[in-house]
């Protein structure tokens, strides 16, 4: 073989084993992107582990000033940057669950997510995002919520590669019945840029809310009020509006000693003036109204969505 030809051999071999290498790279990444998320409690029973994925993890906790008691999360990642995270005790100790996962599509790094509970009568998990955004991390608080910390890492629920935080609309809790009574539609927020977004009115969610429709509905059917409340904001996610008007309103007891939530006029002060209170005779006013207020029904005369 003349040295044109070893060279050239040896340039079809180079390029070979670089396209090999590029290829076992590529089949790498979706591996990595999909890294199953780890998962784990925080309570009495089970201390703080010292790592949970890339990040160290301790805990301190400060002297109690007026009310407050809380724990303070220390996390540092394997850069070294550190980030502090306050969490609520509760009944004398800490109740939480922290997991590691992708949730934020823009970040290049796994976010830590911690879920912790508050106390209270059926209230309320606290749930807050370490995120790495702008080459810093960022604590995003979601919002607390009627519930108990997370027991399984949030999953993509639509199909569309982003992890879904789906939780109920505790936003109807005690509104239209007690609280054993409630019925609480579905709320979907995703994470995106280090912002907290709702989702919840996605087309992408169909399924999710065409599921409790069904079951709101049979509720509703047997003159639960709460129930058809749920039934009416599920419709609106469906565009299925008018129908689920319909139904709720052939079986919404009128007689229900629950009075709806809202205020016939503009609430002074922050209160409701008195006998301006809705009642169960003007359930209908009072359910469109408490709709537009929490963005799920349309504003007054506003177009038609597309």
């Amino acid at each position: 073989m003349t040295t044109g030809q070893n060279w050239i051999a040896n340039l079809l071999r180079r390029h070979q084993i670089e396209g090999l290498l590029l290829a076992l790279a590529l089949l790498a990444l979706p591996t990595l992107a999909c890294a199953r998320p780890e998962m784990t409690k925080w309570d009495k029973d089970h201390p703080l582990p010292a790592h949970l994925g890339p990040f160290a993890l301790s805990a301190s906790h400060p002297p109690a000033k007026g009310d407050d008691d809380f724990t303070v999360l220390h996390v540092t990642d394997p850069q070294g940057h550190k980030a502090d995270l306050k969490i609520e005790i509760a009944f004398d100790d800490v109740f939480a669950s922290l997991g590691v996962g992708r949730i934020d599509p823009d970040s290049p790094r796994p976010q830590l997510l911690v879920t912790s509970y508050t106390g209270g009568a059926h209230c309320c998990v606290h749930i807050q995002i370490l995120d790495f955004i702008d080459n810093c991390w960022r604590i995003v608080d979601v919002g607390t919520f009627d519930g108990e910390p997370f027991s399984v890492f949030p999953k993509d629920i639509d199909g569309d590669r982003i992890t879904d935080i789906q939780h109920w609309d505790d936003r109807f809790a005690y509104a239209f019945g007690c609280y054993a009574g409630s019925w609480m539609p579905p709320r979907v927020f995703n994470l995106r840029g280090g912002e907290v977004h709702d989702v919840s009115s996605a087309p992408r969610y169909r399924l999710l809310y065409v599921k409790d429709y069904r079951e709101a509905k049979k509720r509703c059917l047997k003159h639960q009020n709460a129930a058809c409340a749920g039934l009416v904001a599920d419709g609106y996610r469906l565009g299925r509006a008018n129908v689920a008007w319909a139904v709720a309103m052939a079986n919404v007891d009128h007689n229900d000693s629950w009075d709806p939530p809202g205020c016939k006029v503009k609430p002074l002060k922050g209160r409701c003036p008195e006998n301006q209170e809705f009642h169960t005779d003007e359930y209908r006013q009072a359910l469109l109204q408490f709709l537009i207020n929490n963005g799920i029904a349309p504003p007054p005369n506003s177009p038609p969505s597309s």
